[in-house]
């Protein structure tokens, strides 16, 4: 996984398991210096994406792929994310404390 803008790989980023059958995401594990590997010793499923999170920039699910023996592999350019800032107000117009 890598910075789009300067092609430079993320020093951590996550990734989750999307097995396409209706169950939640699965945790995988963190990759490091743009790299993550999973060995697959058995499969319940029939095919798979890839979310994959960093801070700071904007979350990304890799293409739908069918479950086969070998290696894999994934590449993943990620855009910085836009930042929110904002003040929680009461419905009167006045900000909350401590939100």
């Amino acid at each position: 996984m890598v910075d789009d803008e300067s092609g430079q790989p993320l020093p951590q980023f996550r990734v989750r398991l999307n097995e396409h059958r209706g169950t939640a995401l699965d945790f995988l594990g963190a990759g490091h210096d743009g790299r993550f590997d999973w060995p697959v010793f058995a499969a319940f499923y029939n095919q798979f994406s890839l979310q994959v999170e960093a801070d700071g920039y904007e979350p990304a699910e890799t293409d739908v792929r069918p479950v086969r023996a070998g290696d894999q592999s994934f590449a993943v350019r990620r855009r910085r994310a836009g930042k929110l800032a904002g003040v929680v107000v009461t419905p009167e117009g006045q900000p909350v404390a401590g939100a």
